[in-house]
């Protein structure tokens, strides 16, 4: 399999978009509504595709967002240079270019470190800013530093709020779910 099937693309946003108006109608979602993305990350040029399309929505999301204090503006430029080298990275693969994700990956990490053990089996990243925890997965995804289920963790993080090392639905749970599904359609397009 070269490249997954349009039409499953299609119906997995016609699901997403159902989810979308079940959260406006105040209806409970749990982040594994998106586990059926796994069988498209299965063809693994498709997920770093995607996840960067993803990030693409994340960089105007937060530009918005955060224009207020220093701390944000570096976020928002770090955030920028990664998006940049992901897509010469994709187009190119190059040392120097991984090097430098590499190493800002790296300067993420430093910014909020450490892991948070939430069950017997189950340790997450403890972050208190999601988009740079974001940042840091979408450099890992494109990388393929830890190739399992990136695309998918890029996704929740997009989709849902991190609180308490947990995904909650917010209030732009719907929008951003619409976004994701129409990421999905243009991809099913250009096939």
């Amino acid at each position: 399999m070269k490249t997954p099937p349009s039409q499953y693309k299609n119906i997995l946003a016609q699901r997403l978009q159902n989810h979308a108006r079940k959260i406006e109608a105040g209806g409970g979602v749990k982040p594994g509504i998106l586990v059926p993305l796994r069988y498209l990350f299965r063809v693994k040029e498709f997920e770093k595709e995607f996840s960067l399309a993803i990030f693409r929505l994340v960089c105007k999301e937060v530009e918005s967002l955060l224009q207020n204090n220093e701390r944000n503006k570096t976020l928002l430029t770090d955030m920028n240079e990664v998006l940049t080298l992901c897509s010469y990275y994709l187009k190119s693969p190059n040392l120097n270019i991984k090097n430098e994700l590499l190493q800002l990956r790296e300067k993420l990490y430093q910014s909020q470190p450490g892991w948070k053990r939430v069950w017997v089996h189950a340790t997450r990243r403890r972050a208190r800013d999601k988009y740079a925890l974001l940042t840091e997965v979408v450099i890992e995804s494109v990388l393929l530093v830890n190739s399992f289920d990136m695309g998918l963790r890029v996704t929740r993080l997009y989709v849902f709020d991190y609180i308490d090392y947990r995904y909650r639905v917010s209030d732009l749970s719907s929008n951003r779910l619409r976004n994701v599904a129409e990421v999905l359609l243009e991809s099913a397009k250009t096939e």
